[in-house]
């Protein structure tokens, strides 16, 4: 089993810049008042392949409901090698701030510093400069200008290469003047590999389904975090102009295939009818990063305004130039931002509220497959692999369990 399975939570304090530690802990309790959680899995820091994910909830913006997103990037395995399950930020600071979480020694570090030389700075200067300050063995969660300004379709970036979008936890973290939060871990965790096979080939002796998959994901439990292949992985995927995938992931929903856009790349959702339109594309996509801007929510409310005319840019698909003049004024412009807002809101209140349940809960009560994976902190797409009865026994072996 991992035998320093992270269970304890970390909960920060932002009015009076304190910090606790909890063991016992049910999540709805943690969720009821403006609180951010970020949540990871028993797989999150096992460093299995299409393992690494986490989840971060909090009340929506846009409806005051619960809401949930489940998302890849490092940020996840990092905290879990530090030896914690999750972190909470309640409260917001009288000026802007960065958390730091120093997971490489017993006594964990925990502090909460000035951000002000970051405020208003963008997304890729922000990563470049935590990267300079923490070194390779840190992963950031971090705020555009968007999310400085509390513009609902802001998201939180990871380490320059991963969104979570269309929740407006950009924002949130803007209200609370939080600026990043940061992770600096070993590269690996300590498990027990061989005790993991013993309970496989003991106790499921008789399973019929995808045994060497099992052994093969458990034999990969616990290897060291390769940032030299992953980062290669990036560079060849920028230089084919596609998505590198997560990391650790061999599926990597054909993002990392040469010559292959994934439907799910921002880069392709903008709408730009002239014959420039892969300029633009690029243009869009790079400003809206940036800015820490959801692609897809953006592009939702320009159809809209283009559609109802409401707005008060003249909006155009077909005029490259206009939009992007909206992209870059909208930051400086009150009016379009409280427009904007209130659109992704009434659309927000229009769509049906996800129902957040948390790990334990979801397991007992045997939910559908795809939230079993997700609070496993596993990726979706690994589902097309592997048989629901292969991630039960993958769970109790991992874990020790007996689901």
């Amino acid at each position: 089993m991992l035998k320093n399975f992270a269970k304890r939570i970390i909960s920060i304090d932002l009015n009076d810049k304190s910090f606790d530690l909890i063991d016992d802990y049910n999540v709805e309790e943690l969720m009821s008042d403006e609180g951010i959680l970020f949540l990871t899995g028993p797989m999150t820091g096992s460093n299995i392949a299409t393992g690494g994910r986490y989840n971060i909830l909090a009340k929506s913006l846009k409806t005051g409901e619960l809401s949930v997103s489940n998302t890849g990037g490092l940020w996840g395995r990092r905290l879990a090698y530090s030896g914690f399950k999750g972190v909470l930020i309640r409260g917001s600071a009288d000026s802007p701030v960065r958390v730091l979480i120093d997971g490489r020694s017993e006594d964990k570090k925990i502090t909460i510093e000035d951000a002000k030389d970051l405020w208003g700075k963008g997304s890729e200067e922000v990563n470049k400069s935590l990267k300079g300050m923490y070194g390779k063995d840190s992963s950031s969660i971090y705020i555009g200008p968007a999310g400085e300004r509390k513009i609902l379709v802001s998201c939180l970036i990871n380490d320059g290469s991963t969104a979570t979008g269309r929740d407006s936890f950009g924002a949130i973290f803007g209200s609370k003047n939080l600026k990043a939060l940061t992770v600096i871990s070993n590269p690996t965790v300590d498990v027990d590999r061989d005790l993991m096979k013993e309970k496989l080939l003991t106790e499921y002796k008789d399973f019929e389904g995808d045994k060497n998959i099992l052994e093969a994901l458990i034999d990969s439990l616990g290897r060291d975090i390769s940032d030299e292949v992953f980062e290669g992985r990036i560079a060849k995927a920028m230089a084919e102009g596609v998505n590198p995938g997560c990391y650790s992931c061999p599926v990597m929903c054909k993002k990392g295939l040469a010559k292959k856009k994934d439907y799910q790349d921002h880069k392709y959702f903008w709408n730009f009818g002239n014959v420039e339109r892969d300029l633009y594309n690029k243009r869009a996509n790079d400003l809206a990063n940036d800015m820490g801007l959801d692609s897809i929510g953006l592009v939702n409310y320009i159809n809209w305004a283009v559609e109802t005319g409401k707005s008060s840019y003249n909006l155009d698909w077909n005029n490259g130039d206009e939009v992007l003049k909206f992209i870059e004024g909208l930051l400086n412009d009150e009016k379009e931002i409280a427009r904007l807002n209130e659109y992704v809101s009434e659309a927000g209140k229009a769509r049906e509220t996800k129902i957040v349940k948390s790990t334990s809960q979801i397991l007992k009560r045997k939910n559908t497959l795809s939230d079993i994976i997700d609070y496993m902190g596993l990726c979706l797409f690994s589902n097309a692999k592997m048989s629901a009865d292969s991630y039960r026994i993958l769970y109790n072996v991992v874990a020790g369990n007996n689901l």
